[in-house]
């Protein structure tokens, strides 16, 4: 039984991992993918500590906005949009005269369609699905007074705007918006707005 989930948990990991890098290999060399970006991405999100965790003693509650960095890459064939992405980071906030501890991390992959695809002007919705993770703690006199986290998979709908500079080569400017709720784990949904910049290869 024990070799049995050890194979099992390997498979799953193996999948888990190629599933990215064939489907990036498959956006980088494939030449039915017209548009080839990377990007850095800036990420602002409330997180709803108080949902995090039901049993943190004292109980956190309140929201609070977060900025993490990350990156990703998409592909355009025909008009739809082929994106992975992820991000992360942790920050220090003054919460209620004391310090709050606030870390995540989180990555999709993402589908949606070139609505708008001009010399300038990119528009296109996503609808994704992945994973994340996140966790909250208070600090007094350097000790932790109470601790939560969350995880989960989620689902992701948002809207992509970019601004293009450039011709065959050339750089996009662009901003995300959307709604992230989770549908295994941890109850949380949030809003993000996230800030991309990055450039690539673009067709006809």
């Amino acid at each position: 039984m024990v070799t049995f989930l050890l194979k099992t948990l390997f498979r799953v990991t193996l999948w888990l991992v190629f599933i990215p890098i064939k489907r990036t290999a498959l956006v980088i060399f494939s030449p039915a993918y017209r548009d080839k970006v990377a990007y850095y991405s800036a990420t602002f999100t409330t997180l709803d500590v108080s949902s995090t965790s039901p049993t943190s003693k004292p109980r956190l509650s309140g929201a609070v906005n977060v900025i993490t960095h990350g990156g990703g890459f998409y592909g355009v064939k025909d008009r739809i949009v082929a994106d992975q992405e992820g991000s992360g980071g942790g920050q220090i906030q003054r919460y209620e005269g004391q310090n709050l501890i606030v870390g995540g991390g989180e990555g999709s992959f993402n589908y949606g369609f070139m609505f708008k695809r001009g010399k300038r002007l990119r528009i296109y919705p996503l609808i994704g699905i992945g994973g994340d993770g996140s966790g909250a703690v208070i600090e007094r006199d350097g000790e932790s007074v109470a601790a939560s986290g969350s995880g989960g998979m989620h689902y992701m709908a948002g809207i992509g705007i970019e601004i293009k500079v450039g011709g065959r080569l050339g750089v996009v400017l662009g901003i995300r918006a959307g709604y992230l709720r989770h549908v295994i784990g941890t109850p949380m949904r949030r809003p993000f707005v996230r800030f991309t910049f990055g450039g690539g290869i673009f067709g006809k």
